[in-house]
């Protein structure tokens, strides 16, 4: 949710593309965020408004013929694709358009960095990974020791680790389940932590992360690839 007046959403937007777009120069990353809408034939958007989103959102305005949905479908996925580095693919089910069906909004990103501190190939090694408390399986885990910031949830239940891109002005941020007697009950797994996850919470641990100080830190990290569809019809109704 956005706590901006809605007449400045828009230079908010370009403002923010327009740091993405510095990021990516200077640390010789890859950020490409896109946007774009798809309206059904026969409607025409006016000047003002594909004015509006090119200068302010870089979005691009399509139509699109939804009563076919397959064709309409392919038509989305090739510019998905294309705005992905070929990385997304089938993004959009032809069963998810509707005959009447009028919009459909469509954003994309690819990313692509460098760690700052690398993990050598040399020491990934295959161990076992806790899933849950009681669940373990064997993965590929990499390994490194080097300086990153990391901190602990007031209650301690909740373990925090920034791991920084090159440039640091992006990193990927880990939240683990901490220990069972750091966290003092008598389970504390990924589904506790998931119960935890709100808005707020998040705020507060991601501040206690910045006021820490980065310290030698050994990191083992399950190499993995994750992939999720989420209905969010009922929030953009809110």
């Amino acid at each position: 949710h956005f706590n901006l007046l809605l007449e400045k959403l828009p230079p908010a937007f370009k403002a923010l593309a327009g740091r993405m777009g510095k990021i990516q120069r200077w640390n010789r990353i890859v950020l490409k965020p896109a946007s774009s809408i798809w309206c059904q034939q026969g409607h025409e958007f006016t000047g003002t408004f594909l004015q509006l989103i090119r200068e302010n959102y870089s979005a691009e305005a399509r139509l699109v013929d939804f009563k076919n949905s397959g064709a309409a479908a392919a038509q989305i996925n090739r510019w998905i694709e294309e705005k992905t580095a070929n990385r997304i693919k089938g993004g959009i089910a032809p069963e998810q358009l509707t005959p009447d069906l009028g919009l459909a909004l469509c954003d994309a990103i690819y990313f692509k960095g460098k760690w700052q501190h690398p993990f050598e190939k040399k020491n990934t090694k295959l161990l076992p990974f806790q899933v849950t408390t009681n669940e373990t399986v064997t993965v590929l885990m990499m390994y490194q020791h080097s300086e990153a910031r990391h901190a602990m949830s007031d209650d301690y239940s909740v373990e925090m680790l920034e791991l920084p891109y090159s440039g640091q002005d992006l990193s990927m941020i880990i939240l683990l389940p901490s220990r069972i007697e750091y966290a003092d009950a008598e389970h504390n797994d990924v589904y506790d932590l998931e119960q935890k996850l709100t808005p707020e919470n998040l705020r507060k641990w991601l501040a206690k992360l910045d006021e820490s100080h980065p310290r030698k830190t050994s990191v083992r990290l399950p190499r993995f690839t994750t992939a999720s569809s989420f209905n969010l019809s009922a929030e953009l109704k809110s």
